[in-house]
């Protein structure tokens, strides 16, 4: 009886495969360096990111995710960056948009730096 509880009432943990964030927008890519390349998952309706990136533009669009990866309404990030100079880590804001278009909202990067989007998680729904 227990078991037939356990299976009625548990949700199951869908989970799909990692796919790629190779396609990045205005001179943005993946830091390379040891770090991981860039990439999302979706498990059940929750959207996990990992990437380390480096880019060269202030207030960028970094990327669009496709359908489906989306969430409902905008969202803001606070997420770690190069402070400039190589070494000292300071906070960004990345927005991610119900259209998919992942954004910086920073006003001074410079050329080589990185900011990691590792840790960003929204749902679907």
């Amino acid at each position: 009886i227990i078991s037939s509880f356990l299976f009625l009432y548990l949700p199951i943990l869908y989970t799909e495969g990692w796919q790629s964030l190779s396609q990045y927008y205005n001179n943005v890519q993946d830091y390379g360096a040891g770090y991981r390349i860039g990439r999302y998952r979706k498990r059940n309706d929750e959207i996990i990111i990992e990437a380390t990136l480096k880019f060269t533009n202030t207030n960028s669009l970094i990327m669009t995710l496709p359908a489906g990866m989306r969430p409902l309404q905008h969202m803001n990030f606070v997420v770690a960056m190069n402070g400039g100079g190589g070494v000292t880590a300071r906070l960004a804001k990345i927005e991610v948009r119900s259209d998919g278009k992942v954004q910086l909202q920073d006003t001074a990067p410079k050329t080589n730096d990185w900011i990691s989007l590792t840790g960003v998680r929204f749902f679907t729904n």
